[in-house]
């Protein structure tokens, strides 16, 4: 079985990077086994993916693995281009069917990490989650696109939890669940809550230039407050294609709709707000 094995102090410099490289190659073996990069390393890192890393189509190769790609407690790291292939097809056969099953592994997870950027990097039918973020802080990401099947269970495209400061921009992101979640105590950041009853909340958000592609709007139990939706165009999988579904104890408040344009796939779509407050500006479709 093939394994990627460095160690960290064996890394040199780029000149024109200044800093040190690392290179996956152009194809990495699809029977490999999950990745994984320790710290503590503070100093900046690349990592350029050369091509297409693709894992092993037999389920139980990563059975006993969270994840394709781990970084654990790395500060600075930059990882550029390539594409992550999870090979989830099969996975989400088996769930589909009722079948005995592993959970299954993210594709490419961070942890703990400081002022990381993700650029131009895809990842296409995960398994699990696509790209989680854990405890991470001042995080950058453009040009990244992330696809799984519409019917792919328990796939979010990104995933951020404990985390601040995380920008998304310029992205092309669909799949068959979330398409960002957010878990509790993130800020300054976009997705999904409220899986338990009390959790740390989420505040500080604005969602700006994004097209969502068969999105589905759920409800939440959480308190959302100072949230700023701007430039969004899609289609809605359901006829209700802006949903506000807030609890009547915990009001939303400070929402902000800026130039919104969402249409349904097969009806005319309409727009829902209970317990919801803020303000619209531009042409914001469909209106309440």
């Amino acid at each position: 079985m093939p394994r990627l094995c460095f160690k960290w102090h064996e890394l040199r410099p780029v000149t024109h990077l200044n800093q040190p490289l690392f290179t996956f190659p152009r194809v990495y073996s699809s029977s490999v086994r999950s990745v994984r990069f320790n710290g503590p390393k503070n100093n900046a890192i690349t990592v350029l993916i050369d091509g297409t890393l693709v894992a092993s189509s037999d389920i139980q190769v990563l059975a006993n693995s969270s994840s394709c790609i781990l970084f654990n407690h790395i500060n600075g790291l930059s990882i550029t281009g390539g594409i992550i292939d999870g090979q989830g097809t099969l996975l989400w056969n088996c769930k589909h069917s009722g079948k005995n099953y592993p959970i299954g592994a993210r594709g490419l997870q961070i942890n703990d990490g400081k002022d990381m950027k993700i650029n131009g990097l895809s990842s296409i039918n995960s398994q699990l989650f696509s790209i989680v973020m854990n405890r991470c802080q001042n995080v950058h990401m453009t040009r990244v696109n992330v696809l799984a099947a519409s019917d792919s269970p328990n796939t979010d495209c990104i995933h951020m939890q404990q985390s601040s400061d995380v920008i998304i921009l310029n992205s092309n992101i669909g799949n068959g669940d979330n398409c960002i979640s957010i878990g509790p105590g993130t800020s300054n950041i976009i997705g999904s809550l409220g899986i338990e009853s009390e959790e740390d909340g989420v505040h500080n958000i604005t969602v700006k230039s994004f097209t969502f592609t068969g999105i589905q709007n759920r409800d939440s139990g959480v308190k959302v407050s100072e949230v700023t939706y701007e430039d969004i165009k899609g289609t809605s999988a359901t006829e209700i294609a802006i949903n506000f579904d807030c609890s009547p104890t915990n009001l939303c408040t400070g929402l902000n709709l800026i130039d919104i344009k969402l249409t349904s796939e097969n009806l005319i779509a309409k727009a829902s707000c209970k317990n919801a407050e803020g303000t619209t500006s531009g042409v914001v479709e469909p209106s309440s």
